[in-house]
């Protein structure tokens, strides 16, 4: 789950410009797929480990988590401290 989102952020701070226009004007088919193959990582990853027992369902938490990503674009400076490559 880290690296996908890692590799999100890095996507959205790579693309911010394409990326505001997306997420403004809502890009309904391709935020779903994304959503479905994040949430498909999280089960995965939840049957493999059976012993951890998560707080909530795991479309909720992919949900929690994309909303904090995807808004990435309104944050980021590249000239800023951080760069989208940083763990």
């Amino acid at each position: 789950m880290h690296d996908l989102l890692v590799s999100r952020v890095v996507h959205t701070c790579e693309n911010r410009e394409l990326l505001k226009i997306c997420f403004e004007e809502g890009d309904e088919l391709r935020r779903r797929l994304f959503e479905d193959v994040a949430t498909s990582t999280l089960e995965s990853h939840l049957a493999a480990h059976p012993q951890v027992e998560p707080a909530m369902s795991p479309k909720v938490f992919v949900d929690m988590c994309l909303a904090a990503v995807n808004w990435t674009y309104r944050w980021f400076r590249p000239t800023g401290p951080r760069w989208a490559h940083q763990n």
